[in-house]
């Protein structure tokens, strides 16, 4: 160590970086090497476009060098097509790193985001809060009756009526301040608990300044928006004519809290659609079928440097293997399922590939249950044998190589069917197991080991540390899980996601229904003389409430009739960014109208009942 530099910024693709080290030019002639990335900073003014050109010309010249100086060790001409390879250079701004797909070869590095994830949950927000204001709306209407009196008292003794305004503003930004201040303190209490985790940037406000400036930047203007067509309503009534009728009554005005109460049930349904096809698509993932027995399978991370020659890794293996409790035991060279770890850079019949590739002890196939299609599989002496060998999986051999082709740095001896080893989001993509000593000099320091029936996992995990230990007291076993939980990692922020959106959903339907409870506490009120009159007439209980009912089933039904189009396009989207994803299935919009209607009529029933039970005699008598 040279020097200590500045912790990278936490909120960055940058931020698990804890050390540097200088590589010289090392691979800068190496032109199969192309996943690797390069940072460059550029000249002010500097022209990108430009600079790619230049870039993309010098690669053409280290190409030709390369292929011209291992013709005569391959033994074999190089055509011209390969000695013309063009390979354009992209640049990309460091802050379009983490939403840019084709930084996914370095994945392991720079964690790459979903844009349509984090526009999602933007979407998700921003609808949440239009149901606030229009629930904010709605009962400011449904106080207008009330309020309206002492309006027209104030106008009367000479209140302006601009002054009247802004204090109707006023008490809006005054609810807007209050809320920012409880989202605060939710925001602390939060930071300790385990809702922190599904945050990946810090809950401290101090850390989070330019969001807070947004957010109130977005307060204010909700409440401006929510607080300004209500001021004006309520201020505009003639005094001498206030008296004669009131917005509960006009037409217009109960088409309009209809209207905006119909936004809150569209939103509300497609939430819930939304919310249960990301369930469906966990569960989804959660049993598909990914190729390989990954059933009772324990890792963990051992980075012994004796484990580099194969004598004492057999010793290691060898003693964990005597353990009655484990079955078998291999490794790797780093994680099996990732996004990508290792990809070569390689061509195959005129096509430029990225392979992606695993450095795996020679029995690592056999432990996870994977076939061999063609060829045949690794056998005990290529661990210790110098020659590397490879085999391919069915989609590198669909595309044009064969057993005993060379694929550099090894010859291919096997096929094997095509296997999930990244999460579902990606598609199936050219893959090789790489076994050999005289390419990969680094231990195999993750080990896979599959368990025998009826294990004891906390004597098993102790057993392995106490070997680990005797083997190489100067290494220590870390970062033990079972298979299943490593691959359940790479669906962790989709996880995390769906369990947003989910809160999200209960939190508009739960808005949303307060704004339902508000309304039909209002019109109930409003219309006791006419259910007095209907129990006179005859109207039992269930008739009142059926007319009560009877208005919100029909406006939730055509707000789902709305919202299901819509949602099915919003989910097709989403489920559009998983290379395997589940069929939409149509019991999903049955049950988000079931759970809007049925929810809804309790409200209403539950709002109605006392009315519809009143003796109209108390009604005829406070009227």
């Amino acid at each position: 160590m040279i020097a200590i530099y500045e912790d990278l910024p936490a909120n960055s693709s940058f931020a698990h970086i804890v050390g540097l080290q200088d590589v010289g030019d090392q691979d800068l002639d190496a032109p199969y090497n192309w996943s690797i990335c390069y940072f460059v900073r550029l000249h002010a003014g500097a022209d990108p476009e430009k600079v790619s050109r230049l870039w993309s010309d010098l690669h053409l010249s280290i190409n030709r060098d390369y292929l011209e100086r291992m013709a005569p060790i391959w033994g074999e001409e190089i055509s011209e097509e390969e000695l013309n390879d063009e390979r354009a250079c992209t640049l990309i701004p460091l802050d379009e790193l983490y939403f840019n797909r084709r930084v996914d070869a370095n994945a392991d590095d720079f964690p790459v985001g979903s844009a349509t994830l984090t526009y999602s949950l933007l979407s998700v927000a921003v609808l949440v809060i239009l149901i606030a204001l229009i629930n904010f709306v709605n009962f400011f209407f449904a106080l207008v009756p009330v309020r309206l009196r002492s309006v027209n008292i104030l106008k009367v003794f000479g209140a302006p009526t601009r002054s009247l305004r802004f204090s109707f503003l006023f008490e809006a930004f005054g609810f807007m301040l209050l809320a920012q201040l409880c989202a605060w303190y939710v925001a602390i209490a939060l930071k300790g608990t385990e809702f922190a985790s599904y945050v990946s940037s810090s809950l401290a406000l101090v850390d989070n300044l330019p969001v807070l400036g947004i957010s109130l930047g977005v307060s204010f203007v909700a409440a401006l928006i929510a607080g300004s067509f209500p001021a004006w309503y309520i201020t505009s009534f003639n005094p001498a004519m206030a008296a004669k009728g009131s917005f509960v009554g006009s037409t217009a005005g109960r088409h309009f809290r209809t209207a905006l109460l119909g936004v809150q049930f569209i939103i509300a349904i497609g939430l819930i659609v939304f919310s249960l096809c990301m369930l469906q698509q966990q569960r989804y993932v959660r049993r598909f079928d990914l190729g390989f027995d990954h059933e009772q399978v324990l890792t963990f991370y051992f980075p012994s440097s004796k484990l580099t020659h194969p004598d004492s890794f057999d010793s290691f293996a060898s003693s964990l293997q005597a353990d009655p409790q484990i079955a078998e035991v291999t490794a790797s060279g780093n994680r099996f399922v990732a996004e990508a770890i290792s990809v070569f850079g390689r061509k195959i019949n005129d096509e430029n590939v990225n392979i992606h590739v695993r450095f795996v002890r020679s029995n690592f196939l056999d432990v996870l249950s994977i076939p061999v299609l063609a060829g045949e599989s690794f056998k005990p002496e290529h661990d210790r044998d110098s020659t590397v060998r490879v085999i391919v999986n069915d989609l590198l051999a669909r595309k044009g190589l064969k057993i005993g082709d060379s694929l550099d740095p090894g010859e291919v001896i096997g096929i094997y069917p095509d296997i999930h080893y990244r999460p579902l989001q990606y598609p199936t993509e050219p893959f090789a197991f790489i076994t050999g000593t005289s390419y990969w000099p680094l231990p195999m320091s993750r080990f896979y080991v599959r368990l025998a029936a009826g294990f004891d996992l906390d004597a098993v995990c102790e057993g392995i540390r106490e070997k680990a230990r005797k083997f190489d007291p100067g290494s220590e076993v870390s970062d033990f899980q079972f298979f299943d939980e490593e691959i359940e990692a790479q669906y962790a922020r989709e996880r995390r996601i769906t369990t947003i959106i989910g809160l999200f959903t209960v939190l508009a339907v739960v808005i949303a229904l307060m704004g339902v409870f508000g309304i039909v506490l209002f019109e109930t009120q409003h219309r006791r003389r006419e259910v007095a009159i209907r129990k006179v007439m005859g109207a039992t209980t269930q008739e009142v409430l059926r007319l009560f009912n009877r208005r919100y089933v029909t406006l939730v039904t055509v707000c789902f009739i709305l919202a299901a189009p819509v949602g099915y396009w919003i989910v097709d989207r989403w489920l559009g960014s998983f290379a395997y994803r589940t069929p939409i299935r149509w019991w999903i919009f049955v049950a988000a109208f079931a759970v809007v209607l049925l929810v809804t009529v309790a409200t209403v029933t539950f709002c109605s009942w006392r009315t519809a039970n009143e003796n109209p005699a108390n009604c005829v008598k406070s009227e």
